[in-house]
């Protein structure tokens, strides 16, 4: 049973990639997070089917099969949206690097850089993607906190359980 878990969390997670690798060049990059909740219910909506057309049998252990490798899924997935979307997407260092090496052999200038990387871009990029998530309300010159029921507090929220779990001890 333990094998079948972790085979279906890993088929759940190879299947939310994949669709993201195939769909996201088609993707409006304000609505990347709305997309990723998309097809992370998806995947685990089509993988459990598939689940339940090979040999599903609605009892006890089918059921905790389908949540823990839910639980499995879920947590492959934080990893994957922490790493990407997380440290990838928001790290101008790595984002800079990037840039450069996709230049090639002739390389960029610093002023060509400056396009993409100043302050106002990079505020306005961050302040968008906040606003879009529903995490930022922009209301007449001023942002304010909006939900509290976005991925970003997710593991915001894991975080601080941590921070408070190693503190107590």
């Amino acid at each position: 049973m333990d094998i079948l878990i972790f085979i279906i969390g890993i088929m759940q997670f190879i299947f939310f990639v994949s669709l993201q690798c195939i769909f996201f060049r088609f993707i409006d990059t304000r609505r990347v997070m709305k997309w990723i909740s998309l097809f992370f219910i998806f995947s685990f909506i089509c993988i459990n089917v598939l689940y339940a057309f090979i040999g599903f049998k609605l009892n006890l252990f089918s059921v905790w099969i389908v949540l823990l490798s839910g639980i499995i899924y879920g947590l492959l997935a934080q990893i994957y949206i922490l790493a990407v979307f997380g440290v990838i997407e928001s790290s101008i260092r790595i984002r800079v690097l990037s840039e450069i090496v996709s230049y090639g052999l002739k390389g960029v200038s610093y002023k060509n850089l400056l396009k993409k990387y100043n302050k106002k871009i990079i505020i306005d990029k961050r302040l968008g993607r906040f606003v879009q998530s529903g995490e930022l309300i922009y209301d007449e010159n001023y942002y304010k906190r909006g939900s509290m029921k976005t991925f970003s507090y997710i593991p915001a929220f894991i975080f601080s359980l941590y921070w408070k779990l190693y503190r107590s001890f």
